[in-house]
């Protein structure tokens, strides 16, 4: 889990403003009755929830469907409603992608639904981690040279957290899993601007 106290982690949360899987519960409640016209009662539905390392994900549905079971009484458009354990304020999180990338999204940056950076971002070394290896997989993903490589993976080794682009998101979670392999905890970064590109290799 990302320990930048800067950004959404239950480890930098005090205990007693983490919420419980009841208060989490209940504030879904409150923010959807808030949200529903009066004449519209809603149910959580609690056999769909998610719980996560971050907080949990409400599924929910009209009381009238749930009794009757006829679409006519169903809501449309309820997209499944996050609750952050952290006691952070609840947000819908959209069907486009799987839940587990949004809170990867919502460990980064506080966002469930921020989109993911065609970048990386090296957390931390681990004690077996292979320095020159990890150098070459960056410098073979993205545009850097050989010298910027070398300053990114030494960076993380001494505490920093640096981050590179690379050509595409996809290259960034390949570049990700590849330094996971290497000793490195990395992430693909959420909704920040990623650094000028180089487009021409150097070393």
């Amino acid at each position: 889990m990302h320990t930048d106290p800067s950004r959404p982690s239950v480890d930098n949360v005090r205990p007693e403003a983490l919420r419980s899987a009841a208060d989490a519960r209940l504030a879904a409640l409150l923010c959807l009755s808030a949200w529903m016209p009066p004449s519209e009662d809603v149910v959580v539905i609690d056999a769909s929830t998610c719980e996560f390392d971050v907080g949990w994900v409400f599924y929910y549905q009209s009381a009238a469907y749930m009794a009757s079971g006829d679409v006519n009484d169903s809501l449309a458009g309820n997209a499944p409603l996050f609750v952050p354990r952290d006691g952070g304020p609840p947000q819908v999180v959209g069907y486009h992608r799987p839940l587990a990338e949004a809170m990867d999204a919502y460990r980064y940056g506080g966002d469930a639904n921020a989109a993911p950076d065609a970048a990386v971002e090296l957390l931390r070394a681990g004690p077996n981690a292979q320095i020159v290896p990890a150098t070459l997989a960056i410098r073979r993903v993205t545009p850097i040279g050989m010298g910027a490589a070398k300053s990114a993976v030494e960076a993380c080794v001494a505490g920093a957290t640096p981050w590179v682009a690379t050509p595409t998101v996809a290259d960034a979670r390949t570049l990700v899993e590849a330094l996971h392999r290497l000793g490195f905890a990395a992430t693909v970064t959420y909704g920040r601007t990623a650094p000028p590109r180089v487009t021409k290799r150097g070393f």
